[in-house]
This record gives C-alpha cells, structure tokens and sequence, in this order.
C-alpha cells in the first residue's frame, strides 16, 4: 500500500525570541534571534538577518545542526557562527544583549530593552510579515512585550534607526520585541525527493515503510491498529505521529502531530477535515 506524509514541516517550542526591524541598511531590514535554553548546557541559538527582499539567512551557533539543517533544507542560506546572548534583568524587566559576526563578517548587535514585561495579553499567533516567502510559518508566542526607546540596532558600529510601532501618552514603543515562550512550526514549500526503499507486506503492528532522503534514511512505522485506523510513527526520533484511516484506495490521513524539537515539551497538531486524499498510484 503506498504512503506518503506529504508535508515537510520542523516544529521547535523556542524558550525566548527578540526581533528589531530598522531602517538605513542597504541590504538588511530586521534581527531576530531564537533561543533554546537547555538543562545540561549552554543554549541553542539560531540568529537571523532578513534582507529587503524578504529572504533570510539563518547563523546557528551549533555545527552539527547547521550540517543537518543544510542536508534537510540546502535551499536555505545557513551558517555557522558563535552567538552570545545576554540578559540582565531589573525588577519584571528584562534588557537583552544578541552578538554575532553575520556570514559576511559583519559585527551584529541588537541590544534590546523591554518597554515592560512580558505579558500573554500581548502573544497570540504571529503576522510573519511576508518573511522567508518560501515556506509556511505557524507561530504563536506565550507572551511578549514591546521595545523601549533605547533599543538599539548596530552593523559594524553603525546604528540604524528602528521605527516606532506605537506611540501613546503613557508609552512610545519601537518596533521590536521580546517573547517569552514561542512554538514555531514551519511547513517546506519546496519539492523533497524520497526514494522508496522497502514497504509493508501487510498492515500489521511493525511493518514500515523505508525511504531515502538526501544520504538519509527515513522509516514510516506501524505503532497501532484498531480496526481501521492507524497510528504511524517516523524513526528515528518518533517526533512524527499520523494517524489515517485504511481504506480501499489506501492511507488517508486525518491527523499530523509533531513533538517540538527542543527540550521544551510541546506539540504541533495539523487536523484534516474529514481526510486527505490517498495519494495516487
């Protein structure tokens, strides 16, 4: 029976996230940063420039998950680069400090002040603001406050201006911002290649279905079987859970579910109502 999981999609649950857009820059038009705190170790931290054009290019401060990302996804410009981020903390307020030398050599600053704290009337789902056009962005952040006015944004020692993005009696607020709490899911709109390797005999608790991808080896398991519905995890990892229906035609999925990808627990549903189609033959 043919089966395909036809969404190429990374989930993470990111611990914190800043973002400050500015003006003046030939080629850049915002830098953000994604922070993944860990228990055992230093964060993971994945930095990001936007250009005009609305393309990005990540900076991750992990070799090994550049080299994975890059086997995953080699349309996206990914690089290695060591990233410090600094916070101190004042009250409920929290001023962070994001340093890293961009793939072109450029020293990058954003030294970002909270206006206040962090607050969840503030989170909710994300405009991506027509960034990274070549993929799908779901993303919902826990809380969030805006910048203060002396946010600052540095290229090479240069400072570009940051536009204001509110301005009350009481508040001016720059555009950029600091979440605490952010889930991101993002769905690859581009073509991915899978060779089949082996597929099941029967629909039995075990059988698999093998693909490669790139020099990787995917596997689509069987984990359970109740009459006709099925539950089907990828390995290795078992981030991926389907669940689909068997029918004459074959596999139809009605649910997606992906387990974040950072050591924050989390999880990312994508319903079908009432399935997708099986694929063709």
């Amino acid at each position: 029976m043919v089966f395909v999981q036809p969404f190429a999609i990374d989930f993470r649950y990111e611990t914190e996230h800043v973002i400050a857009f500015c003006s003046g820059h030939p080629e850049y038009e915002a830098v953000e940063a994604f922070i993944a705190r860990r228990s055992t170790r230093g964060p993971r931290i994945r930095a990001i420039l936007t250009r005009h054009d609305m393309s990005q290019v990540d900076h991750i401060n992990e070799g090994e998950v550049v080299r994975e990302r890059r086997a995953i996804d080699p349309t996206r410009e990914t690089y290695h680069a060591p990233i410090a981020f600094e916070q101190t903390t004042a009250g409920a307020l929290r001023d962070s400090v994001l340093r890293f030398s961009s793939y072109k050599g450029e020293t990058i600053v954003l030294e970002l002040v909270a206006a206040f704290a962090a607050d969840p009337a503030f989170g909710g789902l994300t405009d991506p603001q027509g960034h990274a056009p070549d993929v799908l962005p779901v993303m919902w952040r826990s809380a969030s406050a805006v910048a203060a006015r002396a946010t600052r944004v540095t290229i090479d020692d240069v400072p570009y201006p940051i536009p204001v993005f509110v301005e009350t009696a009481d508040l001016v607020g720059m555009k950029a911002f600091y979440t605490r709490g952010f889930a991101v899911g993002i769905v690859r709109t581009r073509g991915v290649e899978l060779d089949l390797v082996a597929a099941p005999a029967e629909m039995t608790v075990g059988q698999r279905w093998s693909y490669r991808q790139g020099g990787r080896r995917v596997d689509y398991e069987i984990a359970e079987r109740e009459g006709d519905r099925v539950v089907i995890r990828r390995t290795p990892g078992k981030s991926e859970t389907i669940h689909a229906h068997v029918s004459d035609d074959g596999l139809r999925i009605g649910r997606i579910t992906l387990a974040s990808g950072s050591e924050t627990s989390s999880t990312l549903s994508v319903d079908f109502d009432p399935f997708l189609p099986a694929p063709a033959r």
